[in-house]
Order: structure tokens, then sequence, then C-alpha cells
């Protein structure tokens, strides 16, 4: 199988997760994808799809979205692209939006960083938490709020 990352024996069980993961455009976590596949092969392990993740993220097959204090999601997405992500809920939700890199020479330069890759997270609070009354970032947290108090 053909792979952007480590190169990777494409077994049944790692076929079946990640025609699961390509499928999914909720960005799925573990447990999720498990619930999934199992429905198509019940006999199959949460440790057998936990393990063939890995394994497909190694082979760049499959992208890992962390999310701080929110479990870990999966997007079957590998090209570039951004991400919108609730604060309150951990939903996650692609930016289809081409973003602005125009800083990122500049960086670069600064930093002495050769700079192979930039993903834009964006953080907020989706429509279902903000009718919730979910907060937001904590004070200070938030650098846009910090950049509308200074002006």
């Amino acid at each position: 199988m053909e792979s952007h990352g480590r190169p990777i024996r494409m077994t049944l069980q790692r076929q079946a997760v990640l025609d699961v993961v390509r499928r999914s455009h909720d960005h799925p976590t573990a447990m999720e994808i498990f619930e999934r596949v199992r429905a198509e092969h019940p006999t199959i392990a949460y440790s057998t799809v936990y393990t063939a993740l890995h394994a497909l993220v190694e082979a760049g097959l499959v992208t890992e979205i962390r999310l701080g204090g929110h479990a870990t999601r999966y997007d079957g997405r590998t090209e570039h692209h951004h991400h919108l992500v609730c604060t309150g809920c951990g939903r996650v939700v692609e930016v289809e939006a081409e973003l602005c890199h125009c800083r990122v020479e500049t960086i670069a330069e600064q930093t002495g960083f050769q700079v192979l890759d930039a993903q834009i997270e964006l953080k907020g609070l989706c429509p279902e938490c903000q009718s919730r009354g979910e907060p937001g970032l904590p004070e200070g947290h938030d650098a846009m709020a910090r950049g509308r108090k200074s002006s």
C-alpha cells in the first residue's frame, strides 16, 4: 500500500480501520472507531484497532489530532488543512477556507527554523456549547481576546 510515511503491510484489520476513518467526517476517537469497526467485524479487539491506528498514523495514511484535555481524534484527510476545535465538547471541524501563512517566512527568518509544515488550530465554542452556556477559555489564555483588550 502506498503511504506518505513509513512502509506498512496492509492487514485486513488495518484496512478495516482505515476504511472507517476515511468514511468518518466527525474526527472520531479510537473508541468511536473501534465501535464502528466492530459493527462490521464483531470479533475485532480494541487493542487491535488501537495498534492499527498507530501504524496508520506512522505510515501517513491517517492524521492524529491531539486536543489537550480531550481524547485524541483521527482524520482520514492527510492533505494540508486546518481545524476548528471546540474547547467545550472537543468537537473538531475542518476549515475549508485557506488561511494566510504570510508570517511563516518571517518566523523562519527570526528563529532560524526551516519550516516544513504549518497547521493552524483555531479554538472556540461550537454553537451547541454556546447555547448551553459553556465557558470559553480561561481569562488571558485566548490570544484573540488579548488582542481585543489591547485595542
